[in-house]
């Protein structure tokens, strides 16, 4: 089954990027931490809206394989709300997998603190040597994230995909990820799971692989002036983006 990943992590890089230090009033933790990719960002403030009077915390699991439901994404969000409605809440972040959301007390700063949240159960080791690829996207306006990862069992190539708008031919995005085969079908199946994820059609892929099992072969592929200063970082997080 294809793994839409990538974008499950861009979603909430995007979203929580927009935190800033504006006051408002009611004061939360902010921010977000993927606990699959080791990466965090997380910080206490100020809202940016005098309407936010509840502290936010939102949980979310996602399964990475449909039929064994091994390597669950465990993503959490802390935000402020301007109302309280759990319901309402986990529909909102129901792309990103299974969500809970708790509030705070009304008018509580910091509400959002007090309480537990799930952790992702460590990968299954392989017997098989992982291949490891860098991993993730980056867009034209520099948002998203790209970090290196262990890929699953039976994933051998890293692959970058050059991504372009079909009407302008403008660049739209670089993504970077793991795959079984370096193969044309591969290149669509990233394909097609990027514009599912994005709801946009109008995108165009070109795609590269490295060699069978060499770790990080796509670093430097792709390469665009727009990220020569982009950093990554190390995790021991298990995740595909193409079959």
């Amino acid at each position: 089954m294809a793994r839409a990943t990538p974008l499950f992590l861009h979603l909430f890089i995007i979203f929580v990027l927009n935190i800033g230090h504006f006051a408002a009033g009611l004061k939360c933790k902010q921010g977000y931490e993927m606990q699959q990719y080791g990466i965090s960002k997380i910080e206490k403030g100020e809202c940016l809206s005098q309407n936010d009077k509840y502290c936010l915390v939102v949980n979310c699991t996602k399964a990475q394989g449909a039929a064994d439901k091994k390597s669950n994404l465990t993503s959490i969000l802390w935000l402020c709300a301007d109302e309280q409605n759990a319901e309402k809440c986990a529909e909102t972040y129901e792309k990103n997998g299974l969500c809970q959301c708790q509030y705070g007390g009304e008018g509580i700063d910091h509400g959002n603190e007090q309480f537990l949240v799930v952790s992702t159960p460590p990968p299954v080791p392989s017997s098989e040597k992982a291949v490891r690829c860098k991993y993730g996207m980056i867009y034209e306006n520099k948002l998203g994230v790209a970090v290196r990862t262990i890929c699953d069992e039976g994933y051998h190539y890293c692959f970058a995909a050059n991504i372009t708008k079909k009407a302008s031919g403008q660049f739209f995005a670089v993504g970077w990820g793991c795959s079984k085969s370096d193969d044309a079908a591969s290149c669509t199946e990233i394909e097609q799971i990027v514009k599912s994820n994005l709801n946009n059609n109008d995108l165009s892929f070109e795609c590269r692989f490295g060699d069978r099992g060499a770790n990080f072969a796509n670093e430097h592929m792709m390469a665009h002036p727009l990220f020569e200063k982009s950093v990554t970082t190390t995790t021991t997080a298990m995740v595909n983006m193409a079959n």
